[in-house]
C-alpha cells in the first residue's frame, strides 16, 4: 500500500503556492510557514526512534521539495518587500541545511559520539 506523505505531498504544495503568490502580504505569510515547514521537517530528520521505513520515505520526498524551494528561494531574493528579504537568508540557510541532513546517509542527529543508542 502506497503512502500518503503530508509533509511532502498536498501540505508542501499549499505552502509553496502561497510563496508564490501575487499578494506579497500571502508571499511573507508563506515563506514564514515554510520555515516553520523545514524547523518540522528537520524534527523528524533528527529525532530519535520512530519507523525507519517512514524516515527513508520522508528522505526521498523531501529532497525533490527542498530542490524546489532552494529554486523559488534565489528566483525570490531579489523581492522590493524588506520584510521578504530578512526572511530569504533564514529559509535559504534552513534549506541548506535540511538538504544536507536529507541527504545524508541515513544516521539520526548529526554523530553521537559513538554512542548505543
Amino acid at each position: 500500500a502506497t503512502r500518503v506523505n503530508l509533509m511532502c505531498g498536498s501540505l508542501f504544495e499549499h505552502i509553496m503556492r502561497c510563496c508564490e503568490a501575487p499578494d506579497p502580504t500571502l508571499q511573507v505569510y508563506g515563506f514564514q510557514v515554510l520555515e516553520a515547514w523545514f524547523n518540522r521537517a528537520k524534527h523528524f530528520l533528527t529525532g530519535k526512534g520512530g519507523d525507519e521505513g517512514l524516515l527513508a520515505e520522508l528522505r526521498v520526498a523531501l529532497v525533490p521539495a527542498l530542490d524546489k524551494t532552494t529554486e523559488l528561494v534565489l528566483k525570490s531574493w531579489e523581492q522590493p518587500l524588506k520584510s521578504l528579504g530578512r526572511l530569504l537568508p533564514a529559509v535559504f540557510t534552513k534549506a541548506t541545511e535540511l538538504t544536507l541532513l536529507a541527504t545524508s546517509s541515513g544516521s539520526r542527529g548529526g554523530g553521537g559520539g559513538g554512542q548505543a543508542p
